[in-house]
């Protein structure tokens, strides 16, 4: 999705003809990869990118949330990461500063290409 060069092709795997639509749902036609790119408008692009760099960091924020609610609310969880060395400050420190990393990565803006 970064690289601007390729998004028409990142497009045409996303903007896929729904096939059959039912009350639970729908399923859209199978990408056959053939590499065939998709001609949008860029807010459609760009709104994409958005979404996805939303998910991922929503995504990332979750994910931290449930591991340290899991360590704090179950000492067996955090007695069975501890040993082997999950729970340890150096690992924890980390941690954080692996998923700082990642939010940061997510926020850039691709959009000045």
């Amino acid at each position: 999705m970064a690289d601007m060069d390729k998004m028409d092709k990142a497009m045409a795997v996303m903007y896929r003809p729904i096939t059959t639509q039912t009350k639970r749902g729908y399923l859209i036609e199978e990408y056959e990869g053939e590499g065939k790119s998709l001609d949008v408008t860029l807010d459609i692009a760009f709104g994409a990118n958005v979404f996805f760099s939303t998910l991922m960091n929503d995504l990332m924020n979750f994910t931290q949330n449930y591991i340290s609610d899991q360590v704090a609310h179950n000492p067996k969880v955090s007695q069975t990461l501890e040993a082997s060395g999950v729970g340890t400050i150096a690992f924890i420190n980390s941690l954080e500063e692996v998923f700082s990393g990642l939010s940061r990565l997510v926020s850039l803006d691709y959009t000045r290409h």
